[in-house]
């Protein structure tokens, strides 16, 4: 990949990553102010590096989702040994 392609994806992760921060909290605020669940996680198997900017505002936004280690990894999901 070349140097100019590296850093358009990750302005493209960046603006991905921000605007997603700024929509999760919006949804949040409407579920407080309308007393209904609008958001509902489901599971997501996310692989990468726990020190990505990616990682990290997935998170912060939300702190309860399960962190699992390569040897969990390996155990819930034997097809992707």
């Amino acid at each position: 990949m070349e140097r100019q392609e590296c850093g358009e994806l990750h302005m493209a992760n960046k603006w991905k990553n921000d605007m997603m921060r700024d929509a999760v909290k919006m949804w949040k605020e409407l579920e407080k102010e309308s007393g209904t669940e609008l958001i509902v996680q489901f599971p997501v198997l996310t692989m990468g590096s726990t020190q990505s900017k990616t990682y990290q505002d997935i998170a912060d936004l939300f702190p309860n989702i399960p962190k699992l280690s390569p040897q969990n990894i390996s155990e819930k999901f034997p097809a992707l040994k």
